[in-house]
């Protein structure tokens, strides 16, 4: 989903992580929660950024879950291995690049392993997922598409390409993908989170909520955290706030710095009249990702709620400063027109 689709504190769901081998009001009436309330992935922090497009206004996509630890990449892959065997090392050395937020040169070492070796399906979807990550949903779905001739039966890309074909705003095509990959996988967490966003973002609420249940029933403390995130946004969608707060305050308990959810209740508070304890939720965020649009455009639309106009002033220009989206940057400027 695009930016322009979006309110300022949205997220993106549930783009995979790359994996190893194998606008709102100005506090009037009470904003909708955000679209996108729950994280990307069975690694439901990772990527986590500025509203709509991942990767606007914060630093280098971090990417967890990628099968191999944080550290030095890999040294460079003896030429005298085959093609597969050598497509896998540099695979792996994208992988160490992106874990370790150098985007550009990860996504340099995932070409170079498909150029090395275009048979080999785990370098696609990674780069996908890497592309998806910063914000290229059509390179991303290519990738995916690729990885998916290699292997039909590959799952991970099946979820990747519905992510991104979410973002481009094909929801029917998206939830054809989470089907296919739960068919292959009916475990597979984070289809059962995608589908579920999926679903919301259509209006069926009760399968929404249905399939957030099934990831919170199957699935690690993280994803736990990202299945409560959004049953609560589900809970909002219909002005159920106390509920909705509820399931973020349980979300925060398994995970206290999760950006997600502190984010999301800082909105829902400020939907339920309390823009105070937003504001405090907001700052939480901040403190870990200073430069998070949608955080920055949220508190200060939270300190224009409690009457803190120079406060709210504030946190739009340096909203401003750090996104270069044309439809969000004139949003931002119609709040602070607002301002008195």
């Amino acid at each position: 989903m695009s930016a322009s689709e979006q309110d300022a504190g949205e997220q993106s769901p549930d783009d995979p992580g790359t994996q190893g081998q194998g606008a709102p009001g100005d506090g009037a009436p009470a904003p909708r929660v955000p679209r996108l309330g729950i994280p990307r992935s069975d690694a439901p922090e990772s990527g986590t950024a500025g509203p709509g497009d991942p990767g606007h206004g914060g630093p280098g996509p971090s990417v967890p879950g990628l099968g191999i630890p944080k550290a030095d990449a890999p040294e460079e892959p003896s030429p005298d291995r085959t093609p597969s065997d050598i497509a896998n090392e540099l695979n792996e050395r994208g992988i160490a690049f992106a874990q370790s937020g150098e985007t550009e040169r990860a996504l340099a070492e995932f070409t170079r392993a498909i150029e090395t070796s275009p048979g080999s399906k785990e370098p696609y979807n990674n780069r996908g997922n890497l592309l998806l990550d910063v914000g290229q949903p059509q390179r991303a779905e290519d990738d995916y598409n690729h990885a998916l001739e290699i292997d039909p039966a590959y799952v991970d890309p099946y979820c990747g390409r519905a992510a991104a074909r979410r973002t481009l705003g094909r929801v029917d095509e998206a939830l054809e993908d989470y089907e296919r990959a739960l068919a292959l996988q009916p475990g597979k967490v984070n289809a059962f989170l995608g589908r579920g966003e999926t679903r919301r973002m259509r209006g069926d609420l009760d399968g929404a909520l249905s399939d957030f249940d099934q990831a919170m029933e199957i699935g690690s403390d993280p994803d736990r955290v990202a299945a409560l995130t959004g049953r609560a946004a589900v809970l909002a969608d219909v002005g159920e706030f106390d509920r909705a707060l509820m399931e973020l305050d349980r979300a925060i308990s398994i995970a206290p710095n999760s950006v997600t959810a502190l984010n999301n209740r800082g909105v829902v508070l400020l939907g339920a009249g309390r823009p105070q304890g937003a504001i405090e939720d907001f700052d939480k965020v901040l403190e870990q990702q200073p430069l998070l649009v949608a955080a920055l455009v949220n508190r200060g639309r939270a300190h224009a709620s409690a009457g803190a106009g120079w406060k709210a002033r504030s946190d739009f220009e340096r909203a401003l400063a750090v996104t270069a989206d044309e439809g969000l940057r004139a949003r931002i400027n119609t709040l602070m027109e607002r301002l008195t």
